[in-house]
């Protein structure tokens, strides 16, 4: 997976978290709460597996 496509990818994760904290905010029932943690763990596995093929030279980057 070249650079740009993690990058990519990464920039994708980051809108997810910011789309899982608003629906934690706007969440009212325990169905909303179960959705909300399952995406969390897929998103969180998606991000596990980037980390593994990230190469070790690549530059830090703050998705803050």
């Amino acid at each position: 997976m070249a650079n740009g496509e993690i990058i990519e990818k990464i920039a994708s994760i980051d809108e997810q978290i910011h789309d899982l904290r608003k629906m934690v905010l706007e969440s009212s029932s325990r169905i909303k709460e179960d959705e909300t943690r399952a995406a969390a763990r897929a998103w969180l596995a998606e991000a596990k597996k980037l980390e593994k093929n990230w190469p070790k030279t690549a530059p830090l980057l703050s998705l803050k």
